[in-house]
């Protein structure tokens, strides 16, 4: 079997590798395009939990200077409390008076 035209045989496979080039731009440049836009969306959400960290970091410290407020006004009342019940007697004559060591170890001892 001959061919009749051989020059259209020869072209055909430089025109199909010509749109197969072609096609593998159109995929890169697709391909750019999708990357970008999944770093995009990764960089937000970095960027959200990096606020939403920060927030929570201040929030925790707050409540650590509170709690510390608090412990140590609870302190001061306590030494109050103390100073008071050393000083002032009871109506039958009889002061406050420190508890045997062996109580506080008990109530120091941990449950």
């Amino acid at each position: 079997m001959t061919c009749s035209r051989p020059s259209q045989f020869r072209a055909a496979p430089s025109r199909s590798f010509f749109k197969l080039a072609e096609l593998f731009e159109q995929l890169k440049e697709l391909e750019g395009q999708v990357a970008s836009n999944e770093d995009l969306k990764l960089s937000d959400m970095l960027r959200y939990y990096m606020r939403d960290s920060q927030a929570a970091k201040l929030l925790a410290l707050a409540d650590y200077k509170n709690a510390n407020k608090v412990l140590d006004n609870a302190r001061v009342n306590t030494n109050k409390v103390l100073d008071k019940a050393r000083t002032s007697s009871t109506p039958g004559g009889v002061g406050y008076r420190e508890p045997p060591t062996a109580v506080l170890l008990v109530l120091r001892m941990p449950l």
